[in-house]
């Protein structure tokens, strides 16, 4: 009976040491594109971060210019509050940021037209709704009947790269 306690406390300990790791705040050193940035942080390590849940356009794609501007004007050089949520294939975290009035970046970039919401992490009904909403107004890139999501933008240029045979 007290292996089992000892085990329960140890487990529970470790857990909330993880959910602090998580959590933490950093300085954002480069705003890569809207939804890419740099930060520093506690322990002075550099990390890549992208956006969770949400994509904004490529640098060269209408509205990629825009949607860095916007991030950036609102946390370059900021400390914030950030949450890891896991990694994507190349080790860029998934994160969500706390802007200094409280807000959440990635709601500010979908509510400003400046991303769109991740389809194969539908994980956020919520910002699934403020996207149909702003498309439906029309807001920032929405105003593009012809605005191409980022994830097919990248395929599209992956493929047009000539492929070495050998």
């Amino acid at each position: 009976m007290k292996t089992i306690f000892f085990l329960t406390v140890t487990l529970f300990f470790a857990t909330l040491n993880l959910s602090a790791q998580n959590k933490f705040n950093g300085k954002v050193t480069a705003v890569l594109d809207g939804s890419t940035l740099q930060i520093i942080d506690n322990d002075g390590d550099l990390r890549q971060i992208k956006l969770k849940s949400i994509d904004c356009p490529h640098i060269d794609q209408a509205f990629g210019i825009a949607a860095k501007d916007f991030t950036a004007k609102l946390v370059l050089n900021k400390t914030l509050a950030i949450e890891l949520f896991g990694k994507d294939r190349f080790g860029n975290s998934f994160a969500t940021i706390v802007l200094e009035d409280g807000s959440m970046l990635n709601y500010k970039l979908i509510k400003s037209g400046m991303a769109w919401y991740c389809e194969r992490n539908k994980v956020d009904s919520e910002l699934e709704g403020i996207e149909k909403s702003i498309k439906t107004k029309k807001v920032g890139l929405w105003a593009n009947a012809n605005a191409m999501a980022p994830w097919i933008f990248r395929r599209q240029q992956t493929m047009l790269v000539a492929k070495l045979s050998y």
